[in-house]
């Protein structure tokens, strides 16, 4: 009876130290093999890369033909091409080839494989992927609109599913978005362009090369083309 009493007692501490709203450090490559970081940091020459924090992570990769990315875990991640190319995937026993478009981009969920390029041309793509670490809720005060209210015909939802939602925006010289809501998000440029960026805590003047990849908290903002060229980048918002 004792010993009963003591289990209990170590279960019920248990649940003390791992509850009460705390959140424990959760696994985030369960696989224990390569991982893409890694590969960016043993071969350069396949992957660099660009931003990571505790909820996400931006490579860009640069595959010849003929070249292999060996066996290795992805998170759940979504891929954008930068240009056309074919790549074989090889998850265990099963081989996937597929033709991939210039400025299309897909969803994968994780997994371990490997890649290798069988086209004649080179795979240049980014990857998004998101971490298990959870982002704090972020509720809107005073119904302020969704950028997909404010944004017709500038921006574009690619992808939207429970980890994130991925849209592609273009905004002339001088024209603007008016206030709006914005979850904790990447942005990717695909041009180079300047922004004017009003928050309801600052102003600033946002100057984006092509590639730059740049990190935003959760806000309510507006933006403004204030340069000379057409801004063109991808938004990858993340969700939970």
């Amino acid at each position: 009876m004792r010993a009963e009493v003591i289990l209990i007692a170590i279960v019920l501490m248990a649940g003390i130290l791992t509850g009460c709203g705390s959140e424990q450090p959760a696994v985030d490559n369960p696989s224990g093999g390569i991982t893409v970081k890694e590969i960016a940091e043993q071969t350069p020459q396949h992957a660099k890369l660009l931003f990571e924090n505790d909820y996400v992570m931006v490579a860009d990769f640069h595959i010849e033909p003929g070249d292999k990315i060996p066996s290795h875990y992805g998170r759940n991640r979504a891929v954008y091409a930068l240009n056309d190319f074919k790549l074989k995937f090889t998850f265990g026993e099963n081989e996937i080839i597929e033709e991939t478009k210039q400025n299309t981009i897909h969803w994968h969920n994780e997994g371990i494989h490997s890649v290798e390029n069988v086209g004649d041309e080179v795979a240049r793509f980014i990857v998004v992927f998101r971490k298990l670490s959870r982002l704090f809720e972020y509720s809107v005060i005073g119904g302020v609109e969704d950028f997909t209210c404010v944004a017709p015909g500038k921006s574009e939802v690619l992808v939207e599913n429970t980890y994130m939602r991925v849209a592609r925006f273009t905004l002339p010289p001088g024209e603007s978005l008016p206030r709006h809501r914005g979850l904790n998000r990447v942005t990717y440029a695909l041009s180079d362009f300047k922004l004017k960026y009003v928050s309801d805590d600052f102003t600033h003047i946002y100057i984006f090369d092509k590639g730059q990849v740049r990190y935003h908290e959760a806000d309510t903002h507006a933006i403004e083309n204030i340069g000379k060229t057409e801004a063109i980048y991808l938004m990858f918002e993340l969700k939970e």
